[in-house]
């Protein structure tokens, strides 16, 4: 019977040529794009063209970089199929005696281990291990396609010359959608079964999740009716936030009970949400915190300072290059905090307008913005004590920490430091 299949070895994907056609793509783009923009056509052809040779160029040059990755490992793959290996020469064995030591088995290695981590196989083999190991099987399909998509309209929103009502916490969705993606396609979530300590379906996880955004929607829409001044006074609308905020704790503790991470507490007893102390650690910091956020003005220096920085990157529609009033560049803080502050200032529908913030749309006498302004570093002080509950209840046993920290809280120093972070 002959063999009908055929001894040629498979040949590899050219990604060298891949590599060099993308990269003179991303610069073709760029330059006609700067040719559109030195000749006055840009105005013609619209910011949307504009955006999309901008994005097609990042494009380009960000699938340069992952060939340029891949590249190493592919030549290894091709050097392994295209040069067999010789037969090693047939040494004559010696002749066996009585006074000759056993020879030892030598073990084989264990599954799942790195052949190239194996000393043994390093030396007979006599190649050094990779720089970069090989990973998971990138997913090009389920996490390219949704980062893609995720990227272009992220990018058609900031294209966009206007600010839409809902454009930032869309935005903000979209980036959140995209970095999943990304990390999907750089195959994170496919590691091998002895790895994984845990893994869930999406139906064990629908219940709890939907729960939790639930809680969450509550949550930001006491905050904008909070803010609006619309139905109650403030202290009512403090008390309503309280409330909203402690129920999607709850809700986000049973969801981290589904995944495993609070199945059981630090001495592997599985405890109901009530018996545990960091939960009325979190109760009892929201109860200070929340209910009068929004019946005093922001505090000098700091909240008007940082307030005023955040209004500006929505004023100015520019996340990068900070702004402060007369002042000039603001480069002497972190941005993150100024971003936290902007997105709840957008999502909350606070008129970022000079001389609006107060005044709103005019339907009402007061608007208050200090909601949106503080509701941020307030949920990063609570994030912030319950850490520190944890850390030291590992030592020291929970009662003490719990005490502790909500005296902190307390005190005028801990919230003053809570307010100017």
């Amino acid at each position: 019977m002959s063999d009908t299949k055929s001894s040629e070895p498979p040949r590899p994907f050219p990604l060298g040529m891949a590599r060099r056609g993308l990269t003179i793509g991303g610069v073709a783009l760029v330059a006609v794009n700067l040719v559109l923009m030195m000749s006055g056509s840009e105005a013609g052809a619209g910011t949307m063209a504009s955006a999309l040779l901008w994005g097609g160029a990042a494009a380009c040059f960000l699938g340069a970089f992952v060939v340029f990755m891949l590249e190493p490992a592919n030549r290894r793959d091709a050097a392994a199929v295209t040069a067999p290996a010789e037969p090693a020469a047939i040494q004559p064995e010696p002749p066996v005696t009585a006074e000759a030591a056993p020879v030892e088995p030598v073990n084989p290695p264990e599954s799942g281990s790195d052949p190239m981590e194996d000393p043994s196989l390093r030396a007979a083999g006599g190649d050094a291990p990779p720089l970069l190991r090989r990973g998971n099987p990138m997913r090009w399909l389920r996490g390219g396609l949704t980062a893609l998509i995720a990227c272009f309209l992220a990018l058609l929103m900031m294209a966009h010359p206007g600010q839409l009502r809902w454009g930032v916490p869309i935005g903000a969705v979209l980036i959140a959608i995209a970095s999943w993606g990304v990390m999907d396609l750089l195959g994170t979530f496919d590691d091998r079964d002895e790895r994984v300590a845990a893994s869930h379906t999406l139906g064990q996880l629908g219940a709890p999740l939907l729960g939790f955004l639930v809680a969450f929607v509550f949550f930001c829409l006491a905050l904008g009716f909070a803010h609006a001044g619309r139905g109650l006074p403030q202290i009512g609308w403090g008390i309503v936030v309280t409330l909203t905020f402690i129920l999607g704790v709850v809700a986000l503790f049973h969801l981290g009970q589904s995944l495993g991470a609070w199945k059981t507490d630090e001495n592997g007893e599985e405890r109901p949400i009530w018996k545990r102390h960091g939960f009325w650690l979190v109760v009892i910091a929201a109860a200070l915190m929340f209910p009068c956020m929004g019946s005093y003005a922001l505090w000098d220096p700091w909240e008007t300072h940082y307030g005023e920085v955040s209004r500006e990157i929505l004023a100015k529609d520019d996340w990068i290059s900070l702004w402060w009033a007369q002042d000039g560049w603001f480069w002497s803080k972190p941005v993150f905090d100024m971003w936290m502050q902007a997105i709840a200032m957008a999502t909350l529908g606070v008129h970022y307008m000079p001389d609006k913030m107060l005044v709103g749309d005019g339907t009402k006498p007061y608007f208050h913005p200090e909601w949106a302004v503080r509701a941020p570093v307030v949920l990063l002080t609570i994030v912030a004590l319950y850490l520190l509950y944890k850390g030291v209840a590992k030592t020291f046993g929970r009662r003490g920490p719990s005490s502790g920290a909500s005296s902190w809280r307390r005190c005028p120093t801990g919230s003053s430091s809570a307010t100017r972070r």
